[in-house]
């Protein structure tokens, strides 16, 4: 016994707690629970430091060439989605559009389902300033509360100097958020998300 508490429960709290300092995320458990050990309050949200509202910078337009490389162009947007300038990333949705029967379908059938469900698609300039945003944070969140670690934003088609049409895409992996392309004419299944605004307060 450890006063009234039964030394297993003691160990297996202890093992839990070590194998979650020793993760991913660990630093941060690290620094609650020094402030537990001062009697601090912890795990408490600071709405100057933990916003999930992202402004987005619609004075530069998305530059495909800038971002991706030379030969890129913009073959067609969402116009609803370049009206946005600030976005709540709490209340955004992602969407696979697949039926429950189904196991993928072509980014191209992706793209007809959200329109004729009327989905807002996010735009190549919401994702541009998601990947460089500082501490990329609001993806961080996406990924911690959300558990998003790959989705493409279908407000833009994209064409690639080959003539193909793709769509941006940002992916998690060693820890950090990516950016890349999906063509239209691949596969999409369950694991493969469109960032949609629809249930976005600001609409």
């Amino acid at each position: 016994m450890l006063g009234n508490i039964p030394l297993s429960d003691f160990q297996r709290l202890r093992d839990d707690l070590e194998q979650k300092i020793a993760g991913e995320n660990g630093k941060e458990w690290f620094e609650e629970l020094k402030r537990f050990v001062r009697k601090e309050t912890v795990w408490v949200k600071n709405p100057d430091t933990d916003s999930h509202i992202l402004t987005i910078d619609r004075t530069t337009p998305f530059n495909p060439v800038a971002f991706l490389g030379e030969g890129w162009k913009i073959e067609e947007q969402d116009k609803r989605s370049l009206l946005v300038t600030e976005i709540d990333f709490s209340k955004v949705t992602f969407e696979t559009c697949l039926n429950p029967v189904e196991g993928w379908i072509t980014g191209e059938g992706k793209l007809l389902r959200h329109a004729r469900a009327g989905h807002i698609l996010s735009d190549a300039k919401i994702g541009q300033d998601l990947y460089e945003e500082e501490g990329q944070k609001t993806l961080e969140y996406l990924y911690k509360e959300k558990g998003v670690t790959w989705f493409e934003l279908l407000g833009t088609v994209l064409r690639h100097p080959s003539g193909r049409l793709s769509a941006l895409c940002l992916y998690r992996v060693d820890g950090c958020w990516c950016r890349d392309y999906a063509w239209l004419d691949d596969r999409r299944d369950a694991d493969d998300l469109s960032l949609v605004l629809n249930k976005y307060s600001g609409f």
